[in-house]
């Protein structure tokens, strides 16, 4: 063999080795396990994040988002200057929902609630009615550690006049 093709052998099989361990590389997610349908996603060139489905968050999704805003709550409202026990539950269907019990201290006949999407730190009250469709309440919110502050629009006939408020209320964890 001449030095030409010996030349021209040795580069074919380096560029061959080389492109044929460049196909080798591990997959960043091949390990990767997310969990409540979270789909593991590849960031940069080495990384993998779990990207979670709706009502769950974490590292591996592991933990549902609804779970912060549980629990009893004691709230300040800028309307009624009213303070007022708040009791906020999952729905027990969708993990994205809670149910917030007395929200604005409303006076109606029976006990009452209104419910909330939740997306991470933040939950939406789409419009609804509630006591005996007296009220219609929608607004927004969000948390941070122990302290829930929600702003809200409520709308209620007054005589034959339909008064809208907007109020806001800050919920302390009990």
């Amino acid at each position: 063999m001449n030095k030409l093709n010996l030349k021209s052998l040795m580069l074919i099989l380096v560029f061959g080795f080389g492109f044929a361990l460049t196909g080798c590389e591990n997959d960043p997610c091949e390990d990767v396990v997310c969990q409540n349908g979270g789909l593991a996603t590849e960031v940069g060139d080495d990384d993998c994040e779990c990207d979670c489905a709706a009502g769950y968050e974490g590292e591996e999704c592991a933990t549902v988002s609804a779970d912060k805003f549980v629990g009893m709550f004691e709230g300040s409202d800028d309307c009624t200057g009213a303070s007022y026990p708040v009791e906020i539950t999952k729905s027990g269907t969708d993990e994205t929902i809670i149910r917030i019990e007395n929200l604005g201290e409303f006076t109606c006949p029976n006990d009452y609630n209104v419910e909330a999407s939740v997306d991470g730190n933040t939950l939406t009250i789409a419009e609804q009615t509630f006591c005996t469709n007296i009220y219609t309440l929608s607004g927004s919110g969000s948390i941070e550690g122990n302290t829930l502050t929600i702003e809200y629009t409520v709308s209620y006939d007054d005589g034959g006049t339909i008064v809208t408020e907007t109020c806001e209320v800050i919920m302390l964890r009990q």
